[in-house]
């Protein structure tokens, strides 16, 4: 009789057993997955088959059988990004959420919802609280059930995203790396949240990142690039001016100083010649849409002359190592130009300005990308190697044409130069002209020639002793936070503390930066919580150590 009592009160107690006792992983919010916010997991690690959403459908879910998965993670960073992958799930849907209370009280507030035909399905969000705990719910469209793989990725935020830690960058003739900066993982700033620049796009969904600059004169080219799969699409940029960086009370000068690419181009230029010599300025640089990506840089802040500043051979402008160029042929004159035998793409020289770079050692090909806009006719693009006596700024004879292009009244042309025609470590001479009476605005890039290299970006951490950071070529100068040697390039991350830097490396007139990202051990933890007495809940976190130092 006993054991038939004892079975009996053991089968009461099993039926009376909260019903987490018996959950499967994912089918509600209390038994969501914990997932990291930067990784993948298997390719066909998860499957909805089997589970009754516990969810009240997401805004962009469609109808049919809720069948949604919980996963949770802790913010590492204000960005992260959500895909899924489908394994025989093949249509997707997605949301993150946050709780009203964590962990699982309340109604949850929606953050992003993307539902999808053909995946993975993607989501996006920048203004997550590091720290915080959040959740993704998975389902497929239409009643769909099946495997699926869930990706997270939360870039770390750049150092230049708040307007008030902007980049310093010089102002004369700077280019930086191409795809140096980013604005992945960037998040929205108070100075925008009122207004905003009034070139730029309407979308609230700003990524911005800032820069700053003391203008050298009143003229002020300005050039964002994107590059490659990584390069940021449809960049927009807008000089501004704050005397609170933390509120939202800026100014613009004008139309001039606020540029936006169109669709499918991947670089915009502005040409401010309305700025203060002497005066700092900002820089902010975004998307269009919400987009995110790596860019280049270029400012050139200068006080134009009656005639170029290039006019003539001995100001010839030296070209650095992926740089990008603006100039005008407008009042030029022919003084000292080479003869006009000694051209290949010209029939009168009428107002060439010069320009001038070395190749390296060994020899690469060098690249022009060209683009311009004639009044009429056509722009002359040459390369010269002087071969003759004296120097090529001391004669007009002796110099051989080694590549030239021509096209115009307006559009884009490329002229490459291979190694083989050219010496390694040699100077050599770019004349722009146009017909006679006409006059071309233009901008190229080049790369290919020798300059100053800073190096890879590197990582370090805070306790590294002082090292030597190596500039290409050799004999140029450091400068920047940390430099405590400019000359031997010694870095000290111990008097800067955690965060992010930008360095500098000049040799002759060219100037290439490097970001150094000094960190430390980091822990992020969960939200606080609040339990009885006999209840139990999962504290949840992530460590990175100190990481591996990286060249």
């Amino acid at each position: 009789m006993k054991g038939i009592l004892f079975r009996f009160l053991f089968l009461l107690a099993i039926l009376s057993a909260p019903k987490f006792l018996w959950a499967v992983a994912g089918d509600d919010c209390a038994t969501a997955i914990l997932v990291s916010s930067n990784g993948c997991s298997g390719a066909t690690a998860y499957n909805n088959t089997g589970i009754t959403g516990t969810l009240a459908p997401p805004s962009c879910f469609t109808g049919g059988n809720n069948n949604g998965m919980w996963f949770t993670f802790v913010a590492s960073s204000p960005t992260v990004n959500v895909t899924v992958n489908a394994g025989t799930l093949t249509q997707l849907q997605i949301s993150l959420l946050s709780p009203a209370t964590f962990p699982c009280t309340g109604l949850f507030l929606e953050l992003g919802c993307s539902s999808v035909a053909v995946a993975p399905a993607t989501l996006s969000y920048s203004a997550l609280t590091p720290g915080n705990t959040y959740y993704v719910y998975v389902d497929g469209r239409n009643n769909q059930v099946g495997t699926f793989q869930l990706c997270l990725n939360s870039p770390l935020q750049p150092g230049n995203d708040n307007p008030c830690t902007p980049f310093v960058v010089p102002a004369a003739n700077f280019c930086s790396g191409i795809n140096a900066y980013t604005n992945a993982g960037a998040t929205a700033d108070n100075l925008f949240s009122v207004s905003f620049p009034a070139c730029w796009n309407s979308t609230v969904a700003f990524n911005t990142v800032w820069f700053r600059f003391t203008a050298i004169g009143a003229y002020n080219t300005i050039t964002v690039n994107g590059t490659g799969p990584s390069g940021l699409v449809q960049p927009q940029v807008a000089i501004i001016s704050t005397g609170n960086c933390n509120g939202t009370g800026w100014s613009s000068l004008g139309a001039s100083n606020c540029g936006s690419a169109t669709a499918g181009n991947n670089s915009v230029t502005i040409n401010a010649n309305n700025l203060i010599p002497g005066t700092t300025y900002y820089l902010a640089v975004d998307g269009v849409g919400g987009n995110t990506g790596a860019f280049q840089l270029c400012i050139n802040s200068y006080t134009p002359s009656v005639t170029p500043v290039n006019d003539l051979c001995s100001g010839a402008i030296p070209l650095c190592p992926n740089g990008y160029y603006t100039g005008s042929t407008l009042n030029a004159t022919n003084t000292g130009d080479p003869e006009i035998t000694q051209w290949s793409c010209n029939a009168v020289v009428d107002n060439a300005v010069w320009y001038t770079f070395v190749t390296t050692n060994p020899v690469q090909p060098i690249v022009f990308n060209i683009s311009t806009l004639c009044n009429a006719d056509l722009l002359q693009f040459e390369v010269f190697d002087h071969t003759g006596a004296g120097t090529m700024c001391s004669t007009t004879t002796g110099d051989v044409s080694v590549g030239c292009t021509t096209f115009g009244p307006t559009g884009n042309g490329n002229l490459t130069l291979p190694a083989a025609s050219l010496s390694p470590g040699r100077t050599y001479y770019v004349l722009i002209d146009n017909w006679p009476g006409d006059n071309c605005g233009f901008n190229f890039s080049i790369s290919g020639n020798a300059g100053a290299n800073a190096g890879f970006d590197q990582t370090v951490c805070l306790n590294t002793a002082a090292f030597n950071l190596i500039g290409t070529p050799a004999g140029g100068v450091w400068s920047g936070p940390g430099i405590t040697n400019g000359a031997l390039g010694t870095f000290n991350p111990s008097v800067l503390g955690l965060g992010t830097v930008t360095v500098f490396y000049t040799n002759g007139a060219c100037v290439d930066q490097k970001i150094i990202n000094i960190t430390g051990p980091q822990v992020v933890v969960s939200n606080p919580v609040t339990i009885c007495q006999g209840q139990s809940t999962n504290l949840q976190g992530t460590i990175t150590p100190y990481p591996t130092n990286t060249t």
